[in-house]
């Protein structure tokens, strides 16, 4: 059996992206996702639409293929959520926990 030294490109998308803007929201969407109600119940919604608007910027500008941008735009929501006192706990579950 052969081990894959590369993603496969079936699972890799090189295609240009249409639109970077909801590109960045869906990332930040499904990085949140219960974290997201905590983010509007502490005002911290305008914070994090300028966080996508940023990061939908900085991808259109270098322009990032589909696979790239989405990555690109997980990590920054998840050093936004760092940022604000989220926590990914060890041994715990998958999600973002306000600390």
């Amino acid at each position: 059996m052969t081990q894959l030294l590369f993603w496969p490109e079936s699972t890799v998308s090189r295609e240009p992206v249409r639109n970077y803007r909801n590109l960045a929201i869906t990332a930040f969407r499904n990085t949140a996702r219960r974290a997201f109600d905590v983010l509007v119940e502490g005002n911290h919604y305008e914070d994090w639409a300028q966080e996508c608007e940023l990061a939908a910027w900085q991808c259109e500008r270098a322009g990032l293929t589909l696979t790239d941008a989405m990555r690109f735009c997980s990590r920054a929501c998840y050093r936004f959520l760092r940022n604000l006192g989220f926590r990914k706990p060890t041994n715990g579950p998958g999600m973002l926990l306000y600390a």
